[in-house]
């Protein structure tokens, strides 16, 4: 949601997965090497963090 609102940054987005896994499945390596996908992961989790499946008890 948060690429589909800005088209240059998803444009540059599926440019690095497209350089990096060249039509192949990702493996770790690859993953590794996409430094923009992650950035855009962390950002994202850093605005929507996850909600903590279990209550904390006192």
């Amino acid at each position: 949601m948060l690429l589909a609102s800005n088209q240059t940054w998803l444009d540059r987005a599926r440019a690095e997965i497209l350089e990096i896994c060249s039509g192949r499945i990702p493996d770790f390596d690859m993953i590794s090497k996409m430094k923009l996908v992650i950035m855009f992961i962390h950002e994202s989790l850093r605005l929507y963090p996850p909600v903590p499946l279990l209550p904390r008890h006192t």
